[in-house]
Formats: structure tokens, sequence, C-alpha cells
């Protein structure tokens, strides 16, 4: 793992009025936001960084607003933890359709495979769903998007890809076998981005995650349903 548990926890300094984030090798702003729960334009925002967003090295980031603005609570690092095998809980049929800002984003599933986990709301460690598969079995782009991170900074995704879909909506696939897509790349709807694995959860299984405005949603909400 490139970095240590200490580098994804929140710094406070003074009478914890600051609150701010070390940039490593190979972070990225949305990458950053996604591990502490913030919205990649507030983070931006807070800042006065602009696209392409380009950070540095040993750069404090600071999770909270310029002066006189109401500071946000820093949310906590999402820490997946693999869940039991269970039977697979038939999906609703919904809209794989969702509009925000910059136009509709068709979805589709992102691997084959029954659901072993199942997102909960109020729960930090059940931000998303469990896909059980085989090694190696592809994982597909589930929306049409830009890559905005390929790596294993992140603790508890393992190998981990972020895609951004439009100004509101990210989708995550964590702890892939190997990683197909760089940083950077635009990709399909059903494009290969990675092969499933079992990087940082002891079976195999594709984590998904979806959210809008950097606040986790029900993935089943978005993607369409299974016959």
């Amino acid at each position: 793992m490139r970095r240590s548990l200490c580098a994804l926890l929140i710094v406070l300094s003074g009478c914890g009025t600051h609150a701010y984030h070390l940039v490593q090798r190979g972070d990225s702003l949305y990458s950053v936001g996604w591990s502490y729960g913030y919205d990649y334009k507030d983070v931006a925002r807070w800042n006065g960084l602009r696209p392409p967003y380009e950070l540095t090295p040993g750069q404090r980031l600071r999770f909270m607003p310029s002066a006189g603005v109401k500071v946000s609570v820093p949310k906590q690092p999402v820490i997946v933890e693999p869940e039991p095998r269970a039977t697979q809980v038939p999906s609703p049929s919904r809209a794989p359709t969702a509009q925000k800002n910059t136009g509709i984003v068709t979805w589709r599933w992102p691997a084959d495979g029954k659901i072993v986990g199942r997102f909960d709301a109020g729960d930090p460690l059940k931000k998303g769903i469990n896909i059980g598969g085989e090694l190696g079995q592809p994982v597909r782009a589930a929306a049409a998007g830009k890559v905005v991170y390929s790596g294993s900074g992140l603790i508890g995704y393992g190998k981990l890809i972020i895609l951004k879909h439009n100004e509101a909506l990210l989708s995550a696939y964590a702890h892939n076998k190997d990683l197909l897509v760089t940083e950077g790349e635009t990709v399909e709807v059903g494009k290969q981005i990675a092969a499933m694995g079992s990087s940082g959860a002891n079976v195999v299984m594709l984590h998904f995650e979806i959210r809008r405005d950097g606040v986790p949603v029900d993935p089943i909400e978005y993607l369409p349903g299974r016959q």
C-alpha cells in the first residue's frame, strides 16, 4: 500500500478549527474527496483549485470554507470490509438513467454475479454493493465517463478505479485484480476497465459505489432491473 494509515487521517491543528489532508504521491482531487466523503467540487473551491486540479506531494488540502462561511464537519474515511456471501435479493425494476447538470447518464451493471452485500446509508462500511464473481472476470464501466483515479492508494479499496460521469455523479470499482485503464482516459458504457479480484478483501468480488455530489447513494436505485 502506497501510503500509511496516518496519511489518510484528517489532521487537526490548534483547537480543532482547521482540518486538512497532506497530499501523497498518486493522490488526485477525486480520490482525496472520495476518501473523506466530500464532493470534489467543494474541496476544489475551498482550496482555490481549478481544472485540471493538479496536486503536488506535500500540499495541504483544507476541508473547510473560507472565513465567514459555515464550516462543514469533516467525514471519516470510508473503509470497505467484505461481507459474507448471501443469496441474491432480486433487484427491483428501476429507470437506468439519472440527470444532473450535464444531461442523462445511462447505467448498466458493472459485472455479472450475485449481490453479496447491500447498500446501507446508516452503515459507514456499506456505501455500495458487493457483486460476487470469479477471479479475472470482466469489470465494465457502468456508464460512460472519464477515468479520474486508477490506483491502489485508498485504504480499504484495494486496486480501485473512479469514473466521473458528469458534474454530479461518480462511480467506483474496488478490489480488482488488474486495472485496465489509466487516469484521463474516456470510456464508453460497457467497456472493460478491470479484472475482478480480491485486493483489499478476502473474497473475490467487485465493490461498486455511486456518489452524487459526494454523497453515497444506493446503486440499485440507478442500475436497471435484472431479469
